[in-house]
C-alpha cells in the first residue's frame, strides 16, 4: 500500500508534498514537536492507569506486566508510524 504525501492532523489532511523555507520547516518541527509530547504524554498516563490498578490489586503481576507492555509497543508503533516517517522526509528534503 503506497504512503500518503500527507497527514492528518487534529482531523486534517496537510499535504506535506512541497518545500518549506526555513522559517516554515522550524514552525512546522514545533508543530510536530508539541503533536509528538501530546502523544508520550497520553501514553505514559495509560501506562499509570495500569500501574494504579496493579497497586491496588485489581491485576497480578503478569497482567499488570503484559498490559504496560502493550501499550508502550502499540504507542511506539503508532509514533514510528505518525511522526518518523514524515518528519525524516521533511529534514531530508529541507535541509538546513
Amino acid at each position: 500500500m503506497p504512503k500518503p504525501d500527507g497527514w492528518i492532523l487534529s482531523g486534517k489532511y496537510i499535504n506535506m508534498n512541497c518545500e518549506f523555507s526555513k522559517s516554515e520547516k522550524k514552525i512546522v518541527t514545533k508543530v510536530i514537536e508539541t503533536a509528538l509530547q501530546r502523544d508520550f504524554e497520553a501514553s505514559i498516563i495509560e501506562v499509570d492507569r495500569i500501574i494504579r490498578r496493579w497497586k491496588s490489586k485489581k491485576l497480578d503481576n503478569r497482567n499488570a506486566y503484559k498490559e504496560i507492555y502493550r501499550q508502550v509497543k502499540e504507542n511506539d508503533n503508532y509514533i514510528a508510524r505518525m511522526y518518523d516517517d514524515e518528519f525524516r522526509r521533511i529534514q531530508r528534503e529541507n535541509p538546513g
